[in-house]
């Protein structure tokens, strides 16, 4: 299932394990709907965010 990160709901339906591998592997996955898209993404838990991403965000209230 490795390819762009776009895929139908019946191909997502087909095999969503695959579909989550992908997700893991290669970054965020969108799954296009007839109303929108769904976007899949997989994050590490407790994992620091990427220094460019902080500070394109900045930092959180929390």
């Amino acid at each position: 299932m490795s390819r762009s990160n776009s895929f139908s709901l019946d191909e997502v339906i087909r095999d969503p394990r695959a579909f989550f591998a992908v997700a893991k592997s290669e970054g965020d996955q969108q799954v296009l709907d007839a109303e929108g898209i769904f976007t899949l993404s997989y994050q590490k838990r407790n994992e620091k965010p990427d220094a460019r991403e902080f500070l394109a965000k900045g930092a959180s209230d929390e």
